[in-house]
């Protein structure tokens, strides 16, 4: 008796029709809510999809693509503004929906799956994040929280972007990946910075207020402060300029940040085009930076500058490093027509008034008014929208008054536990490594994480974009660096390699 013998279709016939089923349901769910009017929502949920298929799968395009939307996503969120979708649909979430969740959760899968090596990293800035994490969660369920929102949009603000230290440490596991890094963030710089640059002299043509309701329309106003302009020594400094982004302080904190990879790649990397065109990028991000409209530029642009070169060359080569950078303020100055005399002044006075006001003064009340802190969230900015009345919220300037009227007089020491680790971890990597590229990546994060550890005592960077991701990226840099092993740190492959590694 014959009989006949069924099997299976093969894995790789089901694969198309499977794909191909999904793809239908997908589309009819599609049309159905773009019939009743969801159709914003719709297109939300498939981006939401295809995204994280693809990152989920490799979680390093999550990170790339983090990076690469970043210095576009002031842009995005103008796009929209005013926005009256749900709030969880609020494009200042994008980057965290679309790039930094997905990566996070391909990432652990990864791990869980063992397809992720993760090579060795500082340990101790880990232990100071991992404690200031666990403060941050015990004082989200104090009573002085007044809501759950409020905490949740507090632990957000504090914590979301940390694992990028782990992120970072695992895409560095190979090293030639840090080129590739480096060389992305200084790529994205042009654009930003070429239309901040566009948007002043327009701006001095046209006049600035036409300019920027020429292209921001109704958000005008909002992102450029109401149009301020400060007036010295005869000369007006730039007016506020966002850029791509959604307003002034933003846009500065991007320039500043981006002076670190440019002066990496100026100073470093084993290709002569890019380290020429890390120089002109650092001219440019510099001069961008000056004439952002953000007075800390004067402050903290050179104050970087000059820390990077210190670290890296030695204090006793600045005068000609100087005078580089002074042929950079005359350029700017010459811009703005303001005196240099003048613009010293001015800025000088704002250094003591910040310092004896917001520094001080401001840390200390701090201190005296909430010893064992308030509760998370109830003094972070974005949390205001969780009160019912979010023009009541009074929020201080200095970040350190900030973390003490939170979590306390601990939670200010954890802070600067974690600051002074990763700073240690930094200065270790510059001591022991020998690679030209790497040591130089050492000393500008270096200078990078003091520039911030001093800026906090003035503002809050450190909870906007983008400085939330760049801190945390630059940090887990230092942190993978302090512990580059002997066999790692070859001179020869990081000063003579001539390819551009590609992206994974």
């Amino acid at each position: 008796m014959n009989t006949v013998r069924t099997t299976a279709p093969p894995r790789t016939a089901l694969a198309p029709a499977m794909v191909l089923l999904v793809g239908l349901l997908l589309a009819l769910l599609a049309a159905q809510l773009i019939l009743r009017e969801w159709g914003l929502l719709t297109l939300l949920g498939l981006a939401l999809l295809f995204c994280f298929g693809l990152i989920l799968l490799r979680w390093q395009r999550g990170y790339y693509g983090l990076l690469a939307y970043l210095p576009f996503s002031g842009a995005v969120t103008l796009a929209f503004y005013p926005w009256e979708g749900p709030p969880f649909a609020h494009p200042l979430l994008y980057k965290d929906i679309f790039f930094a969740l997905p990566a996070y959760l391909g990432f652990l899968g990864a791990r869980v799956l063992r397809r992720t090596a993760l090579p060795d990293f500082a340990r101790a800035p880990a232990l100071c994040m991992l404690l200031f994490g666990l403060l941050v969660l015990l004082q989200a369920i104090r009573p002085a929280a007044t809501s759950p929102l409020l905490a949740a949009i507090g632990i957000k603000v504090w914590l979301f972007y940390m694992p990028l230290y782990l992120l970072t440490a695992a895409l560095l596991a190979d090293l030639d990946r840090l080129r590739t890094l480096l060389r992305i963030c200084v790529v994205f710089a042009v654009v930003p910075c070429l239309v901040g640059l566009a948007q002043y002299l327009l701006g001095r043509i046209y006049g600035h207020q036409e300019v920027m309701e020429a292209i921001y329309g109704v958000a005008a106003a909002h992102v450029t402060q109401e149009f301020t302009v400060f007036e010295v020594g005869g000369g007006y400094l730039a007016p506020r300029i966002p850029a791509t982004f959604s307003s002034v302080t933003q846009y500065f904190a991007y320039t500043l940040a981006m002076l670190v990879p440019c002066y990496i790649l100026s100073r470093s990397d084993p290709a002569l085009r890019w380290r020429r065109m890390g120089r002109w990028m650092l001219a440019l991000v510099a001069v961008a930076s000056l004439l952002s409209g953000a007075r800390a530029a004067f402050v903290f642009v050179p104050l970087l500058l000059v820390l990077a070169y210190g670290f890296d060359r030695g204090f006793g080569g600045l005068p000609r490093a100087l005078l580089v950078f002074a042929l950079v303020l005359a350029l700017a100055l010459g811009i703005l027509s303001v005196p240099a005399s003048s613009l010293f002044a001015h800025i000088w006075e704002l250094l003591v008034t910040y310092a004896e006001q917001t520094a001080y003064l401001d840390l200390l009340q701090a201190i005296e008014r909430s010893p064992f802190g308030g509760g998370t969230g109830t003094n972070t900015g974005p949390a205001r929208h969780a009160l019912d009345d979010p023009e009541a919220f009074v929020a201080v300037e200095n970040y350190y008054a900030k973390a003490v009227l939170e979590l306390g007089w601990l939670g200010l020491l954890l802070l600067w536990w974690l600051f002074a680790a990763l700073m240690a971890a930094a200065w270790r990597a510059r001591q022991r490594l020998r690679s030209p590229l790497l040591r130089t990546t050492a000393c500008a994060v270096l200078a990078f994480l003091l520039v911030m550890a001093l800026n906090c005592f003035k503002g809050w960077l450190m909870d906007l974009d983008p400085i939330n991701v760049y801190f945390w990226v630059f940090a887990g840099i230092a942190g993978r660096l302090a512990a580059v092993s002997d066999s790692e740190d070859s001179p020869a492959t990081a000063a003579t390699s001539k390819t551009v590694p590609e992206l994974p």
